[in-house]
């Protein structure tokens, strides 16, 4: 009996330690499953893959993945309308004991031609969250070198020949051929008028030629109360001009009996005298015009001369007393008739109205025109066949521009270079005239013609630089700028490069 209860109490204890190795083995086996870590799959840190090339290159872009935990490979798949202009290097990524190092994969794009195309990229692994990538690309035509445009040669008084350097990749060349107009203006203007407090009167000039002035050539004369222009060079309403004025200088003439401040502003200080001619030319009131004369002809004007009145200016009324009167920027000659001249408003007035006495911008004026560039009949001319191209029908003595465009089948250069060339004044002009040539010793340019003849400097825009008389065998002259310079005598032109 006694081995009896002995092997009872060993198979109780026998069952007691199955019963926790089972337990035991639950637990460790729940622990494992609870515990194990879940695939994951790591990406550049970027949200989308965007390329951007010529057509027919390919752009390309690496990412970087990284992979843990893994069960099985990483695949990379591109999905979408536009998937077929992405290619992907390497389709699989092997991951080791479950684990994918931090891998560059590359993704090319290529399109033959010009568009924008997006795709998906995605990157999946069984159990992992699948990760995604907006793809974005766009092509473009490669642009052309812009080309260069050289001097033009075979000059005429009829055309002459443009001439340009070859670009890589173009087939055909836009040629823009233009008639140039200069922006100077014609002759001087009045380009300020003030009637202020007392005697503060003053008148200004403006010079925008281009040149230099002989003021020797103009008169200001003043319709006192409405009586007309004066007939005597002796009257106080007549002024004779003397002296030079630059060219894009202005000339301010003022009373003696003007404020200190008005008269250290001017050039001219007239001495205001009842008698003597000119003594009252800048003492005027509102109902005064002033006329500004060339050689006795009338270029322009301010008021009326046969009325006595202070005339509104730009829908200011009785304007031209006790106000300033401006010439606007964008007029480009002077104007004999008032009434289009004052205008009915601000838009139409060639005036800017200022209060009495604002004095601003005495002894200089703002002149912004822009000079003018009007296509030849026939512009732009296509050429596909060489790198020059005559133009003819032009008319002589005119100064002409042109500039080129290459081309292929899909895109068009920047504009090469503007060049500036002047027809001759006669059919057989060339660079040589017999005694007569320009050139250029020590920065001095030599002209070399019989003495008494008028020689013109023009710069490469054709805007007159000055005016000289030739001395009999060489004239020294100090041109007023530096770079390529067309001399005029005559029927004679030629370039030099200072």
């Amino acid at each position: 009996m006694e081995q009896g209860l002995k092997k009872i109490l060993f198979l109780i204890l026998a069952g007691s330690i199955t019963i926790v190795c089972l337990k035991a083995q639950t637990i460790l086996k729940a622990a494992s499953e609870t515990s194990a870590p879940e695939p994951t799959i790591v990406v550049t840190d970027i949200s989308n893959v965007e390329m951007n090339t010529y057509a027919n290159d390919t752009a390309k872009e690496v990412i970087t993945v990284q992979g843990n935990y893994l069960t099985d490979n990483i695949s990379l798949s591109v999905t979408g309308a536009d998937k077929d202009y992405f290619s992907l290097y390497g389709m699989n990524l092997i991951p080791v004991n479950g684990t994918v190092e931090n891998t560059e994969f590359l993704i090319k794009y290529f399109n033959p031609g010009e568009g924008v195309y997006n795709a998906v990229l995605t990157i999946s692994s069984p159990g992992a969250t699948l990760v995604t990538r907006t793809l974005s690309a766009s092509s473009v035509w490669r642009p052309l070198d812009t080309p260069i445009a050289t001097d033009a040669s075979n000059i005429n008084a009829s055309g002459f020949t443009a001439n340009w350097e070859s670009i890589d990749g173009a087939n055909a060349y836009n040629l823009y051929v233009s008639k140039y107009i200069s922006s100077d203006m014609p002759d001087l203007i009045i380009s300020e008028y003030g009637e202020g407090y007392q005697s503060n009167k003053y008148l200004e000039l403006y010079n925008g030629t281009g040149q230099a002035v002989d003021l020797s050539e103009y008169t200001l004369m003043q319709s006192y109360n409405g009586a007309g222009w004066p007939t005597e060079a002796s009257s106080p309403y007549y002024a004779s001009l003397s002296g030079t004025l630059p060219d894009h200088s202005a000339y301010v003439l003022t009373s003696s009996n003007s404020s200190s401040d008005l008269k250290a502003k001017a050039d001219k200080i007239v001495t205001y005298s009842s008698s003597a001619p000119g003594g009252k030319i800048v003492s005027f009131s509102g109902d005064d015009a002033i006329g500004l004369f060339k050689n006795g002809v009338l270029i322009d004007v301010v008021g009326f001369v046969d009325e006595k009145v202070s005339a509104s200016v730009a829908g200011v009324s009785s304007a031209m007393t006790d106000h300033s009167l401006v010439r606007k920027p964008t007029v480009t000659s002077g104007n004999t008739d008032w009434s289009a001249s004052a205008g009915t408003d601000t838009d139409d007035s060639e005036w800017i109205v200022l209060a009495r006495d604002v004095w601003d911008s005495i002894g200089f004026h703002t002149y912004s025109v822009e000079p003018q560039y009007i296509p030849v009949d026939g512009s732009p001319f296509t050429v596909t066949d060489g790198l020059s191209k005559v133009i003819d029908n032009l008319s002589s003595s005119t100064t002409y521009s042109y500039y080129v465009v290459a081309k292929d089948e899909h895109v068009n250069s920047e504009n090469s270079n503007l060049i500036t060339v002047m027809t001759s004044g006669v059919t057989n002009t060339g660079s040589q005239v017999a005694g007569i040539s320009a050139y250029i010793v020590n920065q001095k340019l030599m002209v070399k013609a019989t003495a008494g003849q008028t020689i013109e400097i023009y710069n490469a825009l054709g805007q007159k630089l000055g005016t000289y008389i030739s001395r009999d065998g060489l004239t020294e002259i100090q041109p007023l700028q530096k770079g390529l310079l067309i001399v005029r005598i005559g029927n004679f032109a030629t370039k030099v490069i200072l």
